[in-house]
């Protein structure tokens, strides 16, 4: 298998196909003009807010334990600096932890009735450090290090963009077409007065523009932790592009080496999708596999491991507001998952407002491809949509639904799980 790889990798044009935002806040500030400019320092200021409601209704029959409701809220605050002609800063304050971004109204762990009021500021929901690096560039490429929001290719198996790791990234940009990544990543630091207790990922990468209409890429990435003896290997390969008027994407993910002492990995996911622009309404399809492991040889996992955060990827309910049954929490991806899905998107001028509204509707069959002995494996049809009104400059609102007609995977006689949200986001 490792032979099989090697070889695949020697043969492959490029090395990568990534999305590792090395010029995110560049872009997004471009035409910023200056709070502060003095000599060749300047200063821009952006930020966010949203304000969102929800209810969750739980997939347990008679259970409604699980079943939520409540209002939450985001904060982003961004401060960048220009500080000379080739060196560039940015830092960032959200809301939330590691693993969301959410504020909750009423400060749950708080005061009582007769208490009065309470501030936004209380251990997880305190602002934390979303972004802050530093990127100084030379010619043909750059050195950015701090805490990035990183991604691999479609975000299979690595996506880290809401939340940020610690990394230091050298890229260069040979040419316009080529753009190559070479990252030291921090995924966790064990005792800071040991070694060996580290997980630490290396990974190299590069993207290639053939034409206007195809953009492919690879990349490999090398976790490692000795004292687990973990030498993991996730191995992408990624195509993007557009013919004859539809527009796809490809990507390929297989995995090998050490998940830890005595267990081995052996996993792959795969996604191919499909879109065509019909006049203003698109509509397309997408199918993704990852593989799961049946658990008949403890010695070797295949169980597609990914490293994903606290989003919505292909459906809303499966996978994001629950876990996927017998994963070990929400946003486990592709594993031991396959679906198959149709979706559209339009914008148009909503009748009762006269606002700009862009709507998204998405119908997923999913199932579990390794399931125990006489257990089930049909995880349902979800039904997912949502419409976001553009109400002023910089302002919108959003409300999103979701529906799922659970399959047996999810137990006995399961109940139909529902999720409502809306909200308002203003940005600046």
């Amino acid at each position: 298998m490792k032979k099989i790889l090697a070889a695949a990798l020697s043969a492959a044009f490029v090395l990568s196909f990534a999305a590792i935002s090395s010029a995110a806040h560049e872009e997004k500030t471009a035409d910023a003009s200056p709070v502060v400019a003095k000599g060749s320092t300047a200063v821009t200021i952006d930020g966010s807010m949203r304000f969102r409601g929800y209810t969750d209704g739980d997939t347990k029959e008679g259970d409604s334990t699980g079943d939520k409701s409540g209002y939450d809220t985001r904060v982003q605050l961004g401060v960048g600096a220009n500080v000379a002609d080739n060196v560039s800063a940015y830092l960032q304050l959200e809301t939330g932890d590691g693993s969301s971004d959410t504020d909750a109204w009423g400060d749950p762990d708080g005061s009582g009735l007769m208490s009065g009021g309470s501030k936004h500021a209380d251990g997880a929901n305190d602002l934390s450090i979303m972004q802050a690096w530093i990127n100084y560039r030379f010619d043909g490429g750059g050195v950015k290090v701090g805490h990035l929001p990183l991604a691999l290719g479609n975000k299979l198996f690595f996506d880290h963009t809401g939340s940020g790791d610690d990394a230091i990234v050298v890229y260069f940009d040979p040419n316009s077409q080529t753009h190559i990544g070479l990252l030291d990543v921090k995924f966790v630091e064990g005792d800071t007065t040991q070694s060996g207790d580290d997980i630490d990922g290396y990974v190299a990468l590069a993207t290639y523009k053939v034409d206007d209409s195809l953009n492919v890429g690879a990349n490999i990435t090398n976790l490692r932790n000795n004292n687990s003896e973990m030498d993991f290997y996730n191995i992408g390969l990624t195509a993007n592009g557009k013919a004859s008027g539809i527009s796809y994407k490809a990507d390929l993910e297989i995995q090998t080496g050490d998940k830890s002492k005595g267990v081995s990995q052996s996993a792959m996911a795969l996604m191919l999708g499909g879109s065509m622009d019909l006049g203003g309404t698109v509509v397309g399809a997408e199918l993704g596999y990852g593989s799961g492991d049946d658990g008949t040889d403890a010695s070797e996992n295949a169980n597609f491991t990914n490293f994903l955060t606290d989003t919505r990827y292909f459906t809303t309910i499966t996978g994001y507001r629950q876990a996927v049954p017998g994963q070990a929490g929400k946003n486990s991806g592709l594993a031991n998952m396959t679906y198959l899905q149709v979706n559209a998107n339009t914008k148009t001028k909503c009748p009762i407002s006269g606002k700009d509204v862009a709507i998204t509707g998405r119908a997923t069959y999913m199932k579990l491809n390794e399931v125990a002995a006489g257990a089930e494996d049909a995880l349902g049809t979800e039904i997912d949509a949502w419409a976001t009104w553009s109400l002023a400059k910089n302002t919108s609102y959003t409300l999103e639904a979701a529906y799922l007609l659970a399959g047996d995977a999810w137990g006995t006689s399961p109940e139909n799980a529902y999720f409502v949200r809306h909200g308002i986001n203003v940005s600046f």
